[in-house]
């Protein structure tokens, strides 16, 4: 199946994916919206299902300078469990048999209400990707599947946990790069998201986070040298874990320890 768009602005809703029918949805020029779940309309996408994705669907939003296509995904009406895996190419899991995009730049998922695990590979640098916890007690974890890093986020990523328990992880450890951080009240910034020079910290890039309960950040393996992490703030509410990690590494907490709004262990 193919749907193609024009060179305006195109709005796309597709509620199922049927078995053996991979489907592509190309839509060329202008600001598109892309809504997918089982109770997408023109206008809304919410309280649905990402299960009804029965064959693999690839969205090519195409590469129009100056405009923002979107591509949300809506799974906030699933009760069961689900694993998935998100890269800057491609959605796997969620009861899903696979969702590929290119030329999206604002990417946003909703999860369901039951326990669901979500790990983020990567994020393309030319897409802001949000991800909306919802209901249920939701870990999302942060780095690259087999390299254990987190140099591949490089566009902005924020996460939302919403309701419950919700728990961030972020996984630097198989990074034997020396490199700098910050972390404050919402946002983890550096340790090479968003930059390829990982004494650099591109403030507009890597994780913000708000509505989380538990936050565990561990850092490289380097051998000589270490990484630098300074933390700034913790966010009420939030449990924070840093482990370090091996290598000689500097944490920094301050200079306002008012801004330290829930419990903060460091881990040498």
């Amino acid at each position: 199946v193919f749907i193609t768009g024009g060179p305006d602005a195109d709005t796309v809703s597709l509620t199922n994916v049927r078995p053996g029918a991979e489907t592509t949805v190309n839509t060329l020029g202008g600001a598109d919206i892309i809504r997918v779940g089982s109770n997408a309309t023109p206008t809304t996408n919410t309280g649905g299902v990402l299960n009804r994705v029965n064959a693999l669907l690839i969205v090519n939003a195409g590469d129009d300078a100056g405009q923002t296509d979107q591509l949300l995904l809506d799974d906030s009406g699933d009760l069961l469990e689900n694993t998935g895996t998100l890269s800057d190419t491609q959605l796997t899991g969620l009861g899903t048999s696979g969702i590929q995009y290119a030329g999206v730049e604002d990417l946003q998922l909703w999860l369901g209400l039951a326990e669901d695990t979500l790990a983020i590979a990567s994020t393309a640098a030319t897409t802001t990707t949000v991800i909306n916890a919802g209901a249920g007690d939701d870990t999302i974890n942060v780095g690259h599947e087999t390299q254990a890093t987190v140099n591949q986020i490089s566009g902005l990523l924020q996460i939302r946990g919403d309701g419950d328990s919700d728990t961030l992880n972020v996984f630097d450890t198989g990074d034997a790069a020396v490199n700098v951080g910050i972390l404050t009240g919402n946002r983890l910034t550096g340790l090479g998201m968003g930059d390829s020079d990982q004494s650099m910290v591109n403030e507009s890039r890597g994780v913000l986070y708000d509505g989380l309960e538990f936050l565990n950040i561990s850092l490289g393996s380097q051998v000589a040298g270490g990484d630098s992490l300074t933390i700034s703030g913790v966010a009420g509410g939030t449990e924070t874990t840093v482990d370090a990690g091996p290598g000689d590494d500097t944490i920094t907490v301050g200079d306002d320890l008012t801004l330290i709004g829930a419990r903060l262990l460091v881990r040498g």
